[in-house]
């Protein structure tokens, strides 16, 4: 099992603009997927509470790197983060192997 983390800043414009309700729209979406692309289990998009220069963390567990990169290149995939790339600039991402 690969856990894979990413975390996203909101853009200041996203901010001023509701990032609560941009927040929960890509919640909505990214809720859709698990049982819609192979190899994805769970996936949960979460704000963070504790400050810091990240806003967002998408958590996501799946079957192998394999899966997620079908997940990377998936449509419906590419259909979220085509509408995310205006509201998100700073990013950083973990993939790391569950025991």
């Amino acid at each position: 099992m690969i856990e894979h983390i990413l975390l996203w800043q909101f853009t200041e414009q996203a901010k001023a603009e509701g990032a609560a309700e941009k927040l929960a729209y890509l919640q909505r979406r990214f809720a859709a997927l698990p049982g819609r692309i192979e190899g994805l289990h769970r996936l949960r998009l979460l704000p963070n509470v504790n400050g810091g220069p990240y806003d967002l963390a998408l958590i996501a567990e799946f079957d192998s790197m394999e899966a997620i990169r079908r997940y990377q290149q998936h449509p419906l995939h590419l259909d979220i983060q085509q509408t995310a790339k205006s509201w998100v600039t700073g990013r950083a991402c973990v993939d790391v192997e569950m025991p």
